[in-house]
């Protein structure tokens, strides 16, 4: 029994599309199965497809909360990846995702000394190193991302480097839960701004300001101009 049997009519209602490129001739197209077959323009081998990110999760710049998918070796599907076995996702946080993206694409990973020699992930380098293909599958966007981030993972433990997921992003994930996905921390807009505190205009017709001068310090009040007053402030004859 094959995975799309198994599936509810709902969930295959929902089923997300990928946008899958081909390393060998940059190839750009959108399947719902991104290694369903061979490359329709140069011809070469499906397992050299990649898939990028899910339609609608094209990065942006902004502040943003992302989740990538790992998938198995194209290879053999049925084993799971050799390196991190526990670990099918990534979250993380940025604030132009159009950068940090291609950063944790970039790999680098060490096999020796379990360390990454890039600036992205360690686990996405990992991940990539033993043949994974990875994919960005989810976006939150705007002020909630931060906070989000730091609600699904852990805190870090004092004298240790490592902040995993409190618990898995299975149900987060349209890849692994593509029945009830969106039904978990949606993304929710931004409030609106709170308008501009009006500006205080001087408007002689609706406020004297001496005659409020002269109500409320009636013994400072200035009173009518006379002709000695006149005379002073007019200088001297």
């Amino acid at each position: 029994m094959t995975a799309s049997e198994l599936l509810s009519p709902a969930a295959a209602a929902v089923r997300p599309v990928h946008r899958v490129v081909c390393t060998g001739c940059g190839w750009v197209g959108y399947r719902q199965r991104p290694w369903c077959r061979d490359c329709p323009a140069c011809g070469v081998d499906r397992s050299k497809l990649r898939p990028e990110w899910l339609a609608g999760c094209a990065p942006h710049a902004g502040l943003c909360c992302y989740l990538g998918h790992i998938w198995p070796p194209p290879a053999d599907p049925a084993h799971p990846w050799s390196g991190y076995r526990h670990a099918c996702h990534y979250l993380g946080s940025t604030v132009d995702l159009r950068v940090r993206w291609p950063e944790h694409l970039s790999g680098g990973y060490d096999p020796v000394s379990h360390k990454n020699r890039g600036p992205g992930s360690r686990l996405i380098a990992a991940a990539l190193y033993h043949g994974c293909p990875v994919e960005l599958v989810r976006v939150w966007r705007g002020s909630q991302a931060h906070r989000l981030e730091q609600r699904l993972k852990q805190r870090r433990k004092p004298g240790s480097l490592r902040a995993g997921g409190a618990r898995s992003y299975r149900p987060l994930c349209p890849v692994c839960n593509p029945d009830s996905w969106w039904r978990r921390y949606p993304d929710l807009p931004d409030p609106p701004p709170p308008p501009p505190r009006p500006r205080l205009v001087h408007d002689p017709e609706l406020w004297d300001a001496d005659a409020a001068w002269d109500a409320a310090f009636p013994h400072l009040a200035y009173g009518p101009p006379t002709s000695d007053s006149a005379g002073i402030t007019g200088g001297a004859p």
